[in-house]
């Protein structure tokens, strides 16, 4: 909504009414809104609060442009919901390996990261073999014991 209407930027503002609220900016939550809240006691944390009506014609439009940029990464991600989304970018990182090498590690080969996956949801940075997609403190030597 605050892309729509940037005047809200700086403002606390709820998807959602009086009844309920679907979701707040960083600036409403940091009133103490919440996603699921009934919008009277939003209201009570944050007097300034400006409830938005959802309008979910716009953010389907909008989530399946982001999906359409998805498929790049993983044709075979998951979305879960209009605005969530679980995708495999393994392929991509190996296929893609030495621009991103560059642009993530300043060249240290070393140096690589893992995002969430729908089935770990703790943020895990690992140290792994650039050359192995499949073993994590790989060597070079132990990827040629496992065949890849």
């Amino acid at each position: 909504e605050i892309r729509d209407n940037p005047s809200l930027k700086d403002k606390p503002v709820a998807i959602g009414g009086i009844g309920m609220i679907s979701t707040a900016n960083y600036v409403a939550r940091s009133y103490g809104v919440r996603s699921a809240m009934p919008g009277f006691m939003g209201k009570k944390l944050c007097p300034s609060l400006i409830f938005v009506k959802p309008n979910f014609k716009k953010y389907t439009k909008v989530a399946l442009q982001v999906r359409d940029v998805l498929k790049d990464y993983d044709p075979d991600y998951q979305a879960m919901s209009l605005d969530e989304a679980s995708l495999d970018v393994t392929d991509y990182i190996h296929s893609h390996r030495k621009r991103l090498r560059m642009r993530l590690s300043n060249g240290n080969e070393s140096s690589s990261l893992s995002a969430p996956s729908s089935s770990n949801s703790m943020f895990t940075p690992q140290v792994t073999n650039p050359r192995c997609r499949y073993s994590t403190n790989a060597t070079p030597e132990a990827c040629e014991e496992c065949g890849r």
